[in-house]
């Protein structure tokens, strides 16, 4: 597991007892969640409530969701550097990509075309919730990962709904017909702005 931390042979003997100590149990560590996590999915094969149980069990101190967290980590389905950042923005759209998508983008980071049209190569860990929007596109089984190029058309596309948003007159985005409402495209209204729409015309037609 490249989770795991590696040192050279002559360089773990020179290592201080109680920091070779660490290294040896953080490495444990690693094996154990990823073997807990074999344990789960398999036992999740043969009882899909497996998860609750150890929920129940444990007084909620091991939710639901993180054991079948870990039946992803066992499957093979997130790779062990995820297991703790699972839900970091870009975080939480990688582990539903393919494992392989998954180390590729953690070991070579992720092209985010930044202001001024750069490109930087973000590692996914320090990813913000803008570049995560930016970056990611789809839900679920659906998400896919925009090119630099397709990045730079959803920007531009962003800049033309705040332009349209500033310079557009409420009243350009409804018309009454027939005694009923016909929006232009889709738009957002509170309740306070829908009965003001409706009072006007009320007003209008008196």
């Amino acid at each position: 597991m490249n989770m795991k931390i590696v040192f050279p042979a002559e360089k773990t003997a020179s290592l201080e007892p109680k920091t070779r100590a660490f290294i040896e149990a953080y490495n444990r560590g690693v094996d154990s969640w990823v073997e807990a996590g074999r344990i789960v999915a398999e036992e999740i094969s043969k009882d899909s409530k497996f998860p609750t149980k150890i929920a129940e069990l444990t007084n909620g101190k091991i939710p639901a969701f993180f054991v079948r967290r870990l039946a992803s980590l066992g499957r093979g389905e997130v790779i062990p550097e995820f297991a703790l950042d699972w839900d970091r923005p870009g975080i939480r759209k990688l582990v539903q990509l393919p494992a392989s998508v998954q180390r590729m983008y953690y070991t070579e980071h992720i092209p985010v075309v930044v202001s001024g049209g750069d490109i930087l190569n973000v590692d996914p860990m320090n990813m913000t919730k803008h570049q995560e929007k930016q970056v990611f596109e789809g839900k679920g089984d659906k998400i896919t990962v925009r090119t630099p190029p397709q990045q730079r058309c959803w920007i531009e596309d962003q800049k033309m709904d705040q332009l349209i948003k500033k310079t557009e007159k409420s009243e350009d985005l409804y018309f009454f017909s027939k005694g009923k409402i016909i929006f232009n495209r889709p738009c957002n209204f509170n309740l306070v702005e829908l009965l003001g729409i409706l009072a006007k015309e009320i007003k209008a037609r008196e």
